[in-house]
């Protein structure tokens, strides 16, 4: 038996190798590839041209825009019970109908149908029964709609006022605000308060309201301590000090902070 024989590759072939076998690959692919100039292989299910000439499809294009299309004469010898009850409701008749019929706008619809539109009537003919399958009114746009429930104009000479709503109503006037304590205690004792002076805090009550009292700083160190006393005078009391006697109390305020 002849001993095992191993092929040493020198140094040079192991890494030129690799290059040469790329260079195999590549030429096999390019071999199969196919050529950019040679035709693409036809589909049996194309059956148009094999060639498609653009001067011709233009030609075609024009032809089919400035030709106008055959008008589809549609009679009408029956009608669906459905539609035979909608036109006999509406008092017209297969002749009304058929009348209509040749002023009517057509489009193609569902089965091979044709559909007409009228100025008042929708219908839908198959045209090789001559059946009117169905007949309905033209439905009313939103412009229609709207224009039927838009108020008549005014033709008496006086321009229509428009309406406001309750939220931009006039708010009434109020009262400025006082600016120093003594002033805001003259408001108070107008009003009919008792003032109580006291250590830090002087109590306020009314003799129309038992058992209810507030209270003023004596000396505040708030800035708003006026409109913080008005707005609890009116929680407390129901009395607006921002308002004349016998006025609303709870109308809408023009001083936010007051709220």
């Amino acid at each position: 038996m002849k001993p095992l024989t191993i092929i040493r590759l020198s140094v040079p072939l192991v890494f030129a190798a690799p290059f040469a076998w790329n260079a195999a690959l590549r030429r096999y692919r390019r071999s199969r590839a196919i050529p950019l100039a040679a035709p693409r292989a036809r589909s049996p299910h194309n059956t148009g041209p094999s060639e498609l000439n653009l001067d011709d499809a233009k030609q075609a294009i024009a032809t089919a825009l400035t030709t106008t299309p055959p008008s589809t004469r549609v009679t009408v010898t029956s009608a669906s019970p459905a539609a035979h009850a909608a036109y006999t409701k509406a008092g017209i008749t297969l002749p009304a109908i058929n009348a209509m019929l040749t002023t009517a706008d057509s489009f193609p619809g569902r089965g091979g149908r044709v559909c007409f539109l009228t100025a008042a009537h929708f219908l839908v003919v198959d045209p090789t029964d001559g059946v009117l399958i169905a007949f309905a009114p033209k439905k009313e746009t939103h412009t229609q709609k709207a224009d039927q429930h838009r108020p008549a104009p005014c033709t008496s000479g006086t321009r229509r006022q428009p309406t406001r709503s309750t939220r931009h109503r006039t708010k009434p006037v109020t009262l400025p605000l006082p600016t120093t304590r003594k002033d805001f205690i003259d408001l108070l004792e107008d009003r009919g308060f008792t003032i109580t002076p006291g250590r830090k805090h002087a109590k306020i009550t009314h003799p129309a309201h038992k058992g209810k009292q507030n209270t003023i700083p004596s000396t505040a160190s708030d800035y708003r301590w006026i409109a913080n006393a008005v707005r609890d005078i009116r929680h407390n009391f129901g009395i607006d000090l921002r308002r004349a006697a016998g006025e609303d109390v709870w109308a809408p305020m023009t001083t936010s902070g007051l709220r």
